[in-house]
């Protein structure tokens, strides 16, 4: 039956966040063929980084984040940002290094997501106010089944497969991913993509 306007935009949030979800499921379904070398780009193709994959699985991690009373900052140009890729795959690289930086970071902190064209293509960072990880961790993050192994760490809830995944993913788009910490105050991941061709 007829909705006043509040209603529906509640409908249609839900209805967008339920088809998000099942797209997830079929990705990370897709991703399960990684080892074998078989996972394929299904939708490569010109994209905008801002609009088409950050701020979508922005709106999906702010209740989580207000949860936390976390403050999220995203910093964009006017302009879109350009890169080449499967965009279902990249929102898993954003949905995990966002979902990452809620998870490991302080209640009432602030996380700083970035995106900026560089010479090579684009660049997207995710920083956290939190305890950060020490330097000799940094070689083990991007590791399956690998975890960080401080205190304030272990303790969180985890697989040891989010970073391993986004990895793999940033790999297949002929990118590279790194992160940077100051153990005690903060942790930042980067990835770097290739500029969208345009012919």
């Amino acid at each position: 039956g007829d909705m006043n306007p509040k209603v529906t935009h509640r409908v249609q949030r839900i209805v967008a966040r339920s088809e998000h979800l099942l797209g997830m499921v079929r990705e990370y379904l897709d991703l399960a063929n990684i080892e074998g070398g078989e996972l394929k780009m299904r939708n490569y193709r010109d994209l905008d980084l801002t609009s088409e994959i950050v701020k979508p699985m922005l709106e999906m991690q702010q209740t989580a984040a207000e949860k936390q009373d976390m403050t999220i900052k995203l910093d964009v140009p006017p302009t879109p940002v350009n890169v080449k890729g499967d965009p279902g795959l990249l929102r898993i690289v954003a949905t995990n290094l966002l979902s990452n930086a809620i998870k490991y970071g302080n209640e009432n902190g602030r996380i700083d997501v970035e995106i900026f064209p560089t010479c090579q293509g684009a660049r997207l960072s995710v920083r956290n106010e939190g305890p950060g990880f020490p330097k000799s961790e940094i070689p083990n993050l991007f590791r399956k089944f690998s975890r960080v192994n401080t205190p304030e760490l272990i303790k969180k809830r985890g697989t040891g497969v989010g970073l391993y995944t986004v990895w793999r993913v940033v790999k297949l788009h002929g990118g590279r991913i790194r992160a940077e910490s100051e153990q005690g105050k903060w942790a930042k991941f980067i990835v770097d993509l290739p500029v969208s061709n345009e012919e």
